[in-house]
């Protein structure tokens, strides 16, 4: 490993590149993406992004390794919207060995050839002519298809003194799957020439082919069982024998090593072959063998004589870097460097108590995923600590090693430690801590309340009896004082809140001596206080007093206050670098106020963090500071981006009762992506690595099959899952359940037809759950709670409607089925009607039944029937139900007098995947990747259409989601909403929400500078915005949990209606994770594309 040194690690996307763990989203969707090579000679070269977008762009992206934001050198359209035959353009795109043509293609009829100028020559535009080539010849027309491009590959270069070119080998298919393997000739100034069209005998269809450098110009087919070597001259001669070998396992991708010299290839079996050809024969030899799912893509480089480094990743996969050492002949040791997760596909989703579940993966890879958005903690060093509750940093002078040191206390005990950057003896990069001696004039015995340095460097400690004056080296001295908080400021001031005989409480000020004498500390004013304290703080020229419904500024001199009422009791504060004030409050709100020189001060808006009191900490790092309530958070004042919560690695629960930064140096503003910081739980003290950018925590629950519907039952806190495949003999279960306070898989003890003597299993194995709901029966006061499922079959066409009933004892689930019955047809949708109505769908139809108590005594009721089948059903709070359906879109009904009547419907025929309702607004999800919102006029039977978004990918499910696009609330209560979450299948997740004209006005008014400022961070120097894909209206930021390209669609029917008063607003919060390219090297990264799920 010593001698690999990864320059870039990159991952893209649908939406968005991470770099160096900074995420930078993208205007559209991410199609592909390759590595353009600097040819620059006799220089450090940088190599620049390719990046196709679903908009019909071609970018030039400048990559900085320090995860900064991204640079478009150049862009050009790839394709013309208004051509559907080219749809599929931009599934793939490669660049010659020269870095001077790049093809764009993957199963389109045409590949557009696009000339790139020398980097090295920093020209105003990069990219130059464009030629399409396809199976009618070179050149061609966007009118001339004939086959469809299967794959294709950069040949050998045809370079002279005079002259310059490029070879591409093309694949082509035809309807009658006739292979055609085509080469074209490129040169600077003339058209593009067609130089061979070989038709290939009759053979499985390759998967993919790739270039071979030791026979010059030749190609590899790999075919499903065989690998075929095509010869220039066979292209040429139109030989139709080639040298071939076969393969024991399917093929799945390819990587040409950094240095050329050798060629691989994955299998599904998770084996990865070298492929070697010579003129005559071609063969493979195993180099590594492993039992994982490699996916789409692979990195495979010598590390050293006997090891391997290997990356991988893919659309369904988890990706990893692993070390890969023989141990011998057959077998290999495997050591993890770094894991990239993967969630996709992603099928359905649940937020409970605020943390996201996840149904992931397929078969072996199925899971539960719990995704926790937010910042990463990576541990570096634990050890037990039971005795403390409260713990702090305090550090005196700057520059790389500054004077710093930990404390931590308990109600009759303190502890403190110094530490430093790190070890000169062992080169440990980590901070490191050392415990100072019992005699070092530090009170050991007693509660500390507050710590701080003079101007000279002596250490200050208050505790509840004494004031403590110290160098650290033994000597001290102290002043015995009743004190219940104070506060060591600047100016060598320090302020106490004590009791006094004869009164309750008093604020004194002292001013502290420069030199530890008897007297260091002069009592310069003391008050007396009519109000219990629960803030004190000393800044620059005022004293800070919280009461239990004001806070009161005191001047430092005469002690005269200030006092402005507060709507809730403060307990700690913060003033930033732009002299915000930021108060946290006992009752778990933040406040976010402006201030006069007077102390006058003005709430502007607020956040509630938790229930518990809120502590607030500076990173002491630009404008980074933590807020700690139920969870703590890290929020950057700088840019007014919404608080991230913080997430152990490990997925943890722990609680967190303290934190503070550990000062090890002055970080780069520029290169920092994290932080250190300890942090307090009940049991242990941690030194953590605090990550600054938006990530995602996730932490799986193996299922080993895939998991389709999710529903939680609250009542047991357990989350029910349905299961795809045969169900297992041994459990008789298509269900999962999953007790989300241990995070296990809990399987049914017992799971029998009640009504059938001796036990029999309620499911058969033939049996498919597609939907489940729960019923809360209500009969003479008493509550039922029952589990429903629909499903179908595998050998017929009928359905089945289960009604189980469940409990939970010793942590043991019990089943029980207490009626079913069979319809005509598969069951897709069921919900709760009204307390003893169930309605449910099967093909075209939806009907009710109908309850009478526990022995749930079924009784059949009307039907209705709709012009294609339903898929989804919902039943909002006035008693209608909402239809999803499979070609006619959305179809409203209303059940009363035991009949459905129909009182709205779609105006679009449109083939719906799902739907969420939100008041009077409907959300539904097509086969497009579109969400479009439909509004409810009053006496209008149209469903009239408000805007759309269109999605990297389907969509799964569509929420109602608490998720607030302003994260601060305003004194007028706006943006209090609901919002709708969309997840898609590629597992990313968009937060959407609905304005009102009040809000917008707001929006565009207040927001317009931070408008700016977000829009930046999604590609530098990419002004235009026809890089958004179907979107033709203006941009606009919104906070969520992460800073993503957001987009208002423009309305589809411009005249003015009520609905003009809305308008819609969506933003990314979690990523996908369908795309996955990873950039190695030595000297130059490298990538290896894949193509979207």
């Amino acid at each position: 490993m010593q001698t690999m040194h990864p320059q870039i690690c990159l991952h893209t996307f649908t939406t968005s590149l991470v770099i160096a763990n900074q995420t930078h989203t993208l205007p559209a969707r991410l199609l592909s993406a390759c590595v353009i090579e600097d040819k620059t000679p006799d220089k450090l070269s940088r190599d620049h992004l390719l990046i196709c977008m679903s908009s019909g762009e071609l970018l030039l992206v400048k990559v900085y390794e320090t995860g900064a934001t991204p640079q478009v050198l150049d862009a050009t359209t790839i394709f013309p919207r208004n051509k559907p035959n080219l749809s599929g353009l931009g599934g793939k795109i490669c660049v010659d060995a020269s870095s001077t043509l790049a093809a764009i293609g993957s199963f389109a009829e045409f590949v557009l050839l696009v000339e790139i100028r020398a980097l090295a020559d920093k020209p105003k535009r990069f990219f130059k002519e464009k030629h399409v080539v396809s199976s009618a010849g070179a050149p061609a027309t966007f009118n001339s298809p004939r086959s469809t491009a299967m794959d294709y590959c950069f040949n050998m270069i045809a370079s002279t003194e005079e002259d310059h070119g490029v070879y591409l080998s093309a694949l082509f298919v035809n309807e009658r799957q006739r292979l055609t393997l085509e080469t074209y000739l490129w040169r600077p100034k003339y058209p593009v020439k067609t130089v061979s069209k070989l038709p290939l005998p009759i053979m499985d269809l390759p998967v993919f082919l790739f270039f071979n450098d030791t026979v010059s110009g030749s190609v590899i087919l790999a075919c499903p069982k065989n690998l075929y070597l095509v010869k220039f001259n066979d292209m040429l001669s139109g030989v139709t024998t080639f040298p071939s070998c076969t393969i024991d396992s399917f093929p799945v991708a390819h990587y040409r090593s950094e240095d050329a010299s050798h060629v691989y290839i994955s299998c599904e079996d998770g084996s990865i072959l070298e492929v070697v050809a010579t003129n005559s024969t071609i063969s493979v030899k195993t180099v590594v063998k492993t039992d994982v799912d490699l996916g789409k893509t692979f990195i495979l480089e010598e590390a050293d004589e006997e090891s391997y480094l290997l990356g991988y990743g893919g659309d369904a996969s988890d990706g990893r870097l692993l070390q890969i050492t023989k141990s011998d002949a057959k077998s290999f040791v495997m050591e993890t460097i770094a894991s990239f997760p993967n969630w996709a596909p992603a099928s359905d989703i649940e937020i409970i108590h605020g943390n996201i579940y996840v149904a992931s993966g397929v078969e072996n890879t199925g899971a539960l995923t719990q995704l926790n958005p937010g910042s990463r903690i990576t541990t570096l060093y634990n050890e037990e600590s039971d005795q403390y509750d409260t713990i702090s940093s305090v550090t005196f002078g700057s520059g790389l090693f500054p004077v710093s040191y930990i404390v931590v206390s308990s109600p009759i005990r303190s502890k403190i430690r110094q530490s430093m950057y790190k070890d000169a003896i062992s080169e440990d990069p980590n901070p490191r801590f050392w415990d100072l001696a019992e005699d070092c004039g530090f009170e050991f015995d007693q509660k500390t309340l507050h710590t701080g340095f003079t101007t000279n460097g002596l250490f200050v400690q208050i505790t509840p009896n004494t004031l403590v004056l110290t160098d650290l080296s033994g000597h001290k001295c102290t002043l015995d004082q009743s004190i219940v908080l104070g506060s060591v400021g600047p100016n060598n001031l320090l302020a106490t809140v004590g009791n006094v005989p004869g009164n309750d409480r008093n604020l004194s000020v002292y001013r502290i001596a420069s030199s530890v004498k008897p007297d260091a500390f002069e009592l310069i004013k003391s008050i007396p206080l009519d109000a219990p304290v629960t803030l004190l703080k000393v800044i620059e020229d005022h004293i800070v007093v919280g009461t239990h419904d004001a806070i009161n500024f005191y001047d430092i001199e005469d002690l005269t206050a200030v006092s402005t009422g507060l709507p809730f009791t403060p307990c700690d504060m913060l003033i930033n670098s732009a002299f915000e004030l930021l108060i946290g409050c006992r009752t778990g709100h933040l406040l976010f106020c402006s201030f006069t020189s007077q102390g006058e001060v003005t709430v502007n808006s607020y956040r509630q963090f938790g229930d518990t009191p809120v502590r607030i900490t500076s990173l002491q790092f630009q404008d980074y500071i933590l807020v700690a309530s139920d969870s703590v958070y890290i929020l950057n004042l700088a840019n007014n981006s919404p608080p991230l919560q913080i997430h152990n690695d490990d997925s943890s629960n722990e609680v967190i009762i303290g934190e503070c930064p550990v000062f090890i140096g002055e970080a780069n503003p520029e290169t920092a992506m994290s932080v250190f910081a300890c942090f307090l739980t009940p049991a242990q003290l941690k030194l953590v690595d605090l990550e600054l950018a938006h990530s995602v925590v996730e932490f799986k629950i193996e299922l080993g099959k895939t998991p389709r519907r999710l529903l939680y039952l609250d009542d047991v806190n357990l989350l029910v899952i349905t299961l795809l495949g045969e169900m297992d003999p041994d459990t008789g279960n298509h269900l999962a359940f999953v007790d989300l306070a241990t995070r296990a898989v809990v399987s049914p003890n017992v799971f029998m037809d009640r009504r059938k003597h001796g036990g029999v299993t309620v499911f058969s194995r033939k049996e498919v759950i597609y939907c489940m709901a729960e019923w809360r029966l209500s009969l003479d006061s008493q509550e039922y709670r029952y589990l429903v499922t629909g499903s179908g079959y595998t050998t017929s066409t009928k359905g089945r409607l289960v009604i189980l009933s469940y409990k939970v004892k010793n942590g043991e689930v019990s089943l029980g089925k207490q009626a079913a019955w069979t319809v005509p047809e598969p069951v897709f949708a069921v919900c709760q009607l009204s307390k003893n109505t169930l309605v449910y769908s099967f093909g075209r139809m939806i009907s009710v039944a109908k309850f009478s108590g526990p022995s749930i005594e079924y009784k059949s009721g009307p039907e209705y029937e709709f012009p294609s089948k339903v898929v989804k059903l919902t039943v909002t709070s006035p008693g209608e139900v909402i239809a999803s359906t499979m070609n006619n879109g959305i179809i409203v009904l209303t059940y009363e007098d035991d009949k459905f009547c129909r009182v709205a419907k779609d105006s679009v025929y449109r083939s719906c995947l799902n739907h969420g309702v939100s008041d009077s607004l409907i959300a539904v999800a097509d086969k497009e990747r579109c969400v479009s919102f439909l509004a409810r006029d009053d006496g209008i039977t149209l469903l009239k259409p408000t805007g759309k978004v269109f999605l990297p990918s389907f969509v799964s499910k569509l929420l109602l989601s608490d998720n607030k696009p302003v994260w601060r609330k305003q004194p007028s209560q706006m943006f209090q909403n609901p919002s709708i979450l969309c997840l898609s299948m590629s597992g990313e997740i968009t937060k959407m929400y609905i304005m009102t004209k009040q809000e917008k006005e707001y929006w565009d008014k207040e927001l317009a500078v931070m408008k700016r400022e977000k829009l930046k961070d999604s590609l530098l120097d990419l002004d235009s915005e026809d890089f958004m894909e179907d979107y033709n209206g203006s941009t606009n930021p919104i906070d969520s949990h992460s800073v993503s390209y957001v987009s208002f669609p423009t309305p589809l029917s411009p005249a003015p209606t009520m609905w003009s008063d809305f308008d819609l607003n969506s933003t990314n919060i979690i990523n996908g994770t369908a795309l996955f390219q990873m950039y190695y090297g030595t000297d130059n990264p490298i990538i290896d594309a894949l193509n979207e799920m």
